[in-house]
């Protein structure tokens, strides 16, 4: 009678033990369920902002654009019609050079063409 009581308790100590793996288990997996969807969400989010950003830098960059093609304008075809001096523009896209929303290369094609430089 003693046998079988000792097969009986290694039997339920399997089975807790097997149920404790199981649960576990289960949790690790859910846990890395969680941080790989966190992850995910994560790089769309920062997507989203840079797609944000760059609408914005577009909306800010539209009217230096518009101030160095009057500057090439005004300065390849000296125009009289453009309602600005070059003066005014290459102060304009100075300051759009300055503050990084132009780059050398939008005003490489317009610096050896000016007199006074930007």
């Amino acid at each position: 009678m003693e046998n079988w009581l000792k097969f009986l308790i290694a039997s339920a100590c399997c089975v807790v033990i097997a149920g404790g793996a199981y649960f576990a288990w289960s949790e690790y997996q859910a846990h890395a369920y969680l941080t790989e969807a966190r992850a995910l969400e994560s790089q769309r989010v920062l997507a989203e902002r840079a797609r944000e950003d760059n609408a914005r830098k577009d909306l800010v960059r539209a009217p230096c654009l518009k101030d160095l093609d009057n500057l090439r304008a005004y300065d390849i075809y000296e125009n009289p019609g453009v309602p600005w001096s070059a003066e005014f523009l290459s102060i304009q896209v100075h300051g759009c050079l300055a503050t990084g929303i132009l780059n050398d290369d939008d005003v490489a094609s317009v610096m050896h063409r000016l007199k006074d430089g930007l």
